[in-house]
């Protein structure tokens, strides 16, 4: 990472690792829910339950303690967060009932809302220099992807060599090294702090009130639903439709996470050139070709991973890192309740996405769940219009973070 100090190198690491953690924790219990409904048995629909309730629990959470994000340190803020979520994963390798499971999950959701929003803050915390936090927000969100391709997989093996309680476990691992390592994570000058309760209502009132930042927080809420239906019901896709196996589909992932890594390492230095906004509408107008696309190639394999692996997941990318610099920047001085509203849009937007993605599925077809959801991409083309953010120019460094 040329340009970093060895300070700023191991701040990028530590909060690679949150990211790619928070990512892995959402997925954790995703490959074994036949083996867990099985355990304890009930049916796979209702296993898929742990899922929702802990999307359910993460965004009402991130929505009520948003305006809390910016009062604190965000190092003390993400610790705490993470130990939550450590605890609750202990509990949902150890749980004897479902009921119990449940409550592990929700746990987990509780301390994933405090840490979501301050990774990408502490980012902005870290680097005033804009093109710094800028790739350092390109290797955060590639780290998501190498989470959902690599990470997965990996709990998969072990859960074949031990069993579904270890592999769960063994998120305990690196959540305890992104615990020590955010130690390295600056301070913030904090400044005067008006009472609890008018500082949380001002802080609220502020981001309602402000178009820009509504509209962006709108728009991460219709790409979390484009991005997630087809990523739930992946394997409906894959293996239903096109009739790959296992190993086969593992691979398709794999190449998905290459194209994505790839796409958000580019994505900043593209940001440079044409300015987020510009990139965020050409990553969506590619995404949504690509996804109308998919709809005539269902009988091609070939042609479906390229335009899956090769346009949607690599301008996909893009779309991320683009939507994410702009919220970074929209109200800099309560940037931690931005970025907590925003993980908790993403969450509500993953529900959504879910509960679709299955009405699709369930009333059309596997062919048809792509290019179907891909219609509500032109809702958030028009949301970040609306908030007439991106396609200004910005300084270089950020002179008045106000944090």
């Amino acid at each position: 990472m040329g340009g970093y100090t060895r300070r700023e190198q191991l701040i990028i690491l530590a909060l690679s690792l949150g990211t790619f953690t928070g990512v892995l924790n959402v997925y954790l219990l995703t490959p074994f829910l036949k083996l867990v409904a099985a355990e304890f048995h009930i049916s796979q629909s209702a296993a898929g339950q742990l899922a929702t309730v802990y999307a359910l629990v993460a965004g009402m959470t991130g929505l009520l303690t948003a305006p809390l994000m910016d009062r604190y340190q965000r190092k003390v803020l993400l610790q705490l967060g993470l130990l939550v979520v450590a605890l609750g994963t202990a509990l949902s390798a150890l749980a004897w009932s479902f009921p119990l499971m449940l409550a592990a999950r929700s746990l987990a959701g509780f301390g994933a809302a405090f840490s979501g929003g301050c990774l990408f803050a502490a980012a902005s915390d870290a680097f005033p220099d804009l093109n710094k936090r800028n790739s350092c927000i390109g290797i955060l969100l590639s780290a998501t992807g190498i989470a959902a391709v690599v990470g997965i997989p990996i709990l998969t093996q072990l859960e074949a060599l031990t069993s579904w309680r270890w592999a769960a476990a063994s998120l305990l691992v690196p959540l305890a090294v992104v615990v020590a390592g955010a130690s390295v994570l600056p301070d913030r000058e904090l400044g005067a702090r008006p009472s609890l309760l008018a500082d949380y209502l001002a802080r609220y009132r502020l981001v309602l009130r402000h178009r820009e930042t509504s509209y962006l927080l709108l728009a991460n809420l219709i790409r979390s639903i484009v991005w997630t239906a087809p990523l739930v019901y992946s394997v409906a896709i894959w293996v239903g439709l096109f009739h790959v196996s296992l190993r086969g589909y593992s691979w398709i992932f794999l190449v998905a996470g290459v194209t994505y890594f790839a796409g958000s390492n580019l994505a900043p230095a593209t940001v440079r050139r044409i300015g987020p906004g510009g990139v965020f509408v050409a990553g969506s107008v590619i995404q949504f070709a690509a996804a109308l696309a998919f709809g005539l190639a269902t009988s091609n394999l070939a042609a479906a991973i390229l335009l899956v692996c090769g346009l949607i997941f690599f301008a996909g990318a893009f779309v991320s890192v683009a939507l994410n610099i702009l919220l970074q920047s929209s109200l800099p001085e309560i940037r931690g309740a931005v970025l907590s509203l925003s993980n908790t849009a993403g969450q509500a937007g993953a529900a959504l996405g879910g509960i679709l993605g299955g009405v699709i599925l369930a009333s059309l077809s596997a062919g048809a769940l792509i290019p179907v959801i891909s219609l509500l991409t032109p809702l958030a083309l028009a949301a970040v219009w609306l908030s007439a953010r991106g396609f200004q120019p910005a300084p270089l460094v950020e002179t008045a973070a106000g944090d």
